[in-house]
């Protein structure tokens, strides 16, 4: 059935850029129709941890965030496989809170503006001569524009015959991810922690309500005929920080969250003449942190262009340093013995360290 609104928007994903293209848009005047393919919010594999670049943009699209008392992170510890650390301040630092209540006050701010959600799953879209048409499971939709929003990986990327969707072969395909939430002792508030095992690396951060994130990657071939614990007593515990807070920590989930098939391979910021944002546009390293503030900034983006040719260019000249140092720690995380050179080599040096650090984290916008 053809739907008989045109809207001027159709964002295809609720995500964190999503909903923040949704809200941008809609405090304009425009009218956007977000369709998301999940119940949302949810929860979901995520570091959550986000640079304060981002703290005040947040406020500005309604999302009451002081109100929520969630931790300040200012310090950095990094781990090798053996356990041997380094500890570092971090300059600008940043804010833990869950992806389950970040997306859920995103939408609420998104629906404030006026933006509609619907909850399908979008099959294509094309566009004939002034309109798109985007079509669902249940439905046809007409709209001036498309942004795709969908995150790391979905179909469309395969009926969109996008390069990274296929290419295996690279470092920089097939990892895992894996999140818990605990009740934990042993972690600090202030600290985000990154501890490094073969083929992967996890990260511990504080978020709201006493709970901690712990969220790892590491490569599939660790679960090759293995179950996750088989897998993490093998791998992850041969860390003794590792070890230590999975064995001495109270479990919130019963189960954990899982995704397979990540990749940190490039990405096209456009397809069939739509603007890619957030993780649909380039996924960066978790290890450098601020995946989320980048879904926000690239949505900020793409709301303020006059071209679409704009888009591309605005993109790399704000992200493409960044994403290139992820791409390059993410190729000697999980390599044991270049990882425990690098961390050998910071304690030496600890200004290398920092100079990563500082080039990971953006500028407030």
């Amino acid at each position: 059935m053809l739907s008989s609104q045109v809207f001027d928007y159709i964002v295809i994903g609720g995500g964190i850029a999503g909903s923040t293209f949704s809200t941008l848009m809609g405090q304009k005047g425009y009218s956007v129709l977000v369709i998301e393919k999940d119940e949302y919010p949810k929860h979901k594999v995520c570091g959550e941890y986000v640079s304060m670049e981002s703290y005040n943009f947040m406020k500005g699209l309604g999302v009451p965030l002081d109100s929520f008392d969630l931790p300040r992170i200012n310090q950095f510890q990094l781990s090798k496989p053996t356990g041997k650390a380094i500890d570092l301040p971090l300059e600008l630092g940043g804010f833990g809170i869950s992806r389950y209540l970040m997306d859920s006050e995103l939408k609420k701010a998104s629906l404030n503006t006026g933006s509609q959600w619907l909850k399908d799953t979008v099959l294509s879209f094309a566009k004939d001569k002034y309109l798109y048409e985007v079509r669902t499971k249940n439905n046809i939709y007409l709209t001036k524009e498309v942004i795709g929003a969908w995150g790391k990986r979905s179909l469309l990327d395969n009926s969109l015959e996008r390069p990274f969707y296929s290419n295996e072969k690279s470092r920089l395909t097939n990892w895992v991810g894996i999140k818990y939430h605990v009740k934990s002792q042993l972690l600090k508030k202030d600290l985000i922690s990154l501890h490094t095992f073969k083929n992967g690396y996890c990260g511990m951060s504080k978020v709201e309500n006493d709970t901690f994130c712990i969220c790892y990657l590491m490569r599939s071939e660790n679960l090759k005929n293995r179950t996750v614990r088989e897998s993490e007593e093998l791998f992850l515990y041969k860390n003794p920080f590792i070890k230590d807070v999975f064995t001495q920590s109270q479990f919130v989930f019963d189960q954990p969250l899982a995704i397979s098939q990540i990749s940190f391979q490039n990405k096209s910021k456009s397809e069939n003449q739509a603007l890619m944002l957030g993780d649909a546009a380039g996924l960066i390293a978790p290890l450098c942190g601020n995946g989320m503030s980048m879904a926000m900034h690239s949505a900020l983006l793409a709301s303020q262009i006059n071209n679409k040719t704009q888009y591309p260019i605005q993109w790399k000249k704000e992200f493409n340093q960044r994403i290139k140092l992820g791409r390059f720690v993410q190729y000697i995380f999980g390599r044991t013995f270049i990882m425990s050179a690098f961390i050998q080599l910071a304690h030496l040096f600890p200004f290398i360290a920092k100079w990563m650090i500082r080039k990971s984290h953006g500028k407030p916008f």
